[in-house]
């Protein structure tokens, strides 16, 4: 019974990430080839740069000319991401090792997108909390030492879309029970164990949310995004 539940569980997540880089291809025509990297074991969207016919400034910036072939990275929140030491210290590491890479926290399982966002959902949400700052002289710095910059985009996981979206969240049947209301609300949120909301895995309205953010990011310059929490949500009560 546990090998069928695992081989479901895997299925469906396989199915959602289908749907995720379908709806992301299946846009207007744009600057963008997606492809699979790896990274740590992990799966990210590399956006590589094709070369316009008419319109040549497509990105504020462009993406490293020459990406590493084999990526060794390193993790930083935004708020780390935002100090004046950060370029530092990352510089001084990739001269020394071979990191040759950064992940960067654009918007984590808080739902919170931490640079200056022109999208209207995300101001409409008040989703934006501006940590990193100035994120295009970032990227040009870390790029002016050849260090590849991934963006990393936390997508179901998003208390901050569940509570102002309540429509697009996963719910608590026990709490949904025991109202009066069959209603759902930002009160009958599902919860995990550290208290985070869900949204619903299959609304093409939550994955249009956050292509946006990534394609928005993509403009300022980063070589990579990369889409975390792709699956349907776990570590709470599951009943």
């Amino acid at each position: 019974m546990e090998n069928k539940i695992t081989i479901i569980i895997a299925f469906l997540s396989a199915l959602v990430v289908g749907f995720l880089l379908f709806a992301f291809l299946d846009k207007e025509p744009s600057p963008f080839v997606a492809t699979l990297a790896n990274i740590s074991g992990g799966s990210a969207i590399e956006l590589l740069v094709e070369e316009p016919e008419e319109e040549i400034d497509v990105y504020k910036q462009n993406t490293l000319p020459n990406p590493p072939e084999i990526i060794n990275g390193l993790y930083y929140t935004a708020a780390s991401a935002g100090t004046q030491s950060f370029i530092k210290r990352v510089v001084e590491i990739a001269s020394t090792t071979d990191i040759n890479a950064v992940v960067i926290d654009i918007k984590d399982s808080s739902g919170y997108v931490f640079y200056n966002s022109n999208l209207v959902d995300v101001k409409k949400y008040g989703a934006e909390r501006d940590r990193i700052g100035d994120i295009d002289t970032l990227i040009k710095e870390l790029h002016s030492h050849d260090i590849y910059v991934i963006a990393r985009i936390v997508i179901f996981q998003d208390p901050v879309l569940a509570t102002s979206r309540p429509d697009l969240a996963i719910h608590s049947r026990e709490i949904l029970n025991s109202t009066s209301s069959p209603a759902t609300s930002s009160d009958t949120l599902w919860l995990n164990n550290r208290g985070l909301g869900w949204v619903d895995p299959a609304s093409s309205e939550v994955w249009d949310y956050n292509i946006g953010i990534a394609k928005e990011v993509a403009k300022t310059g980063f070589d990579e995004i990369n889409f975390d929490y792709i699956r349907f949500p776990s570590d709470g009560d599951l009943e």
